[in-house]
Parts: C-alpha cells; sequence; structure tokens
C-alpha cells in the first residue's frame, strides 16, 4: 500500500489523491498501468516502455532520460485521453480500406476528443498527447 502522506507531502489534492488511488494495473496499445507506487521517491502510476509515468503536482509527467515530459493535467484528464487513444487503436482498423480523408477525418474526430479532456495536453508541439496525435495523423500510430 502506498503511503498517501507522500502525496500530501507533495501538495496533491485529495481529490487527486483518490483518483490516482482509483488506478488498478492494465495494459494499453502504448502504456502499461500499475498500482500506484513510490519509485526513487517518485509517485508511478505506470510506463510507456521503460519510461514512468509519475504524478506530480503539477500534472501527470512521463520520466524520460533527462527530462519530464507533460503529459496530462490531472490524473482522470490522463485516464480519459487513454481510454479514448486505446478506442482509436482498436478501431482504427476498420477504415482501413476507406480512402485516405476519410480516415485522416476519423483521426482528427478522435484527437478533437482527446483534446476536450485536457487542452493543456496538446498546447505544445513537445506535450506527451500533441507527438502522439501527430503521430497517428502520419498513419504511424
Amino acid at each position: 500500500m502506498i503511503d498517501i502522506n507522500k502525496f500530501k507531502k507533495n501538495g496533491i489534492s485529495d481529490s487527486e489523491i483518490q483518483d490516482v488511488l482509483s488506478i488498478k494495473p492494465e495494459d494499453f496499445t502504448i502504456i502499461k498501468l500499475i498500482s500506484p507506487c513510490i519509485i526513487h521517491d517518485e509517485i508511478v502510476i505506470g510506463y510507456d516502455c521503460t519510461y514512468p509515468i509519475i504524478v506530480k503536482l503539477e500534472g501527470i509527467f512521463i520520466h524520460e532520460e533527462h527530462n519530464y515530459r507533460f503529459v496530462n493535467s490531472n490524473t482522470m484528464s490522463f485516464l480519459n485521453c487513454l481510454a479514448k487513444y486505446s478506442e482509436y487503436c482498436s478501431n482504427i482498423v476498420n477504415y482501413e480500406n476507406n480512402d485516405e480523408l476519410f480516415i485522416l477525418k476519423i483521426v482528427k474526430n478522435y484527437i478533437e476528443e482527446m483534446k476536450n479532456y485536457d487542452p493543456k495536453a496538446f498546447s505544445n508541439a513537445q506535450c506527451y498527447w500533441a507527438i502522439i496525435a501527430q503521430q497517428m495523423i502520419d498513419g504511424n500510430l
């Protein structure tokens, strides 16, 4: 069990703490969620490959080698974007026989839905979801 005092020490709100504690282990297309835990003095809720996804007062971040990349403003917007992206990954294969413009419209609709959960996550081209969105548009994801 994770020590809630670690959250409080970092200034994280009670509602955000409850959202974090509600996370259950689950594998998504690009992210593996884990039961929240403390690793190297960081609150870890999952991984993108080997990079930990952490909770900070300022939001959800991916801790890359020498960088903290912004992912989402809070846990719920992260979980909502992740669920929408997972839905996209499951459904996009159904459109492979359609023309490119139609597929691009579908992709952009998914991105807009994700943006509605957390516009800040798309406010900078270097934000995690902005990078994922560009890869979706480019047809790489």
